[in-house]
């Protein structure tokens, strides 16, 4: 929008589709950033930085759908031992 407020988009959905509005952010003359969120989200509206918000969306979208995916362990066969 400006240098000084975005909007965030939801790339799941296409760009005429309301619901891929998130957010609208405006970073303030102390560089906090206040937060208008859409779609229901119950979350701050106030962050430190705009970046904060990003990191605070972020990590509410990967609890939301389940965290990330596992890290895979590699699986060694047995030892054996000598007899």
């Amino acid at each position: 929008m400006s240098d000084r407020e975005w909007v965030i988009y939801d790339a799941r959905f296409a760009r005429n589709d309301a619901r891929c509005v998130v957010a609208c952010v405006r970073e303030t003359d102390d560089e906090d950033a206040e937060v208008v969120w859409l779609g229901g989200r119950m979350m701050p509206t106030r962050y430190g930085s705009v970046d904060a918000v990003i990191e605070d969306l972020t990590m509410a979208t990967l609890r939301r759908r389940g965290g990330t995916r596992p890290i895979e362990i590699p699986h060694l066969p047995p030892r054996r031992l000598a007899g």
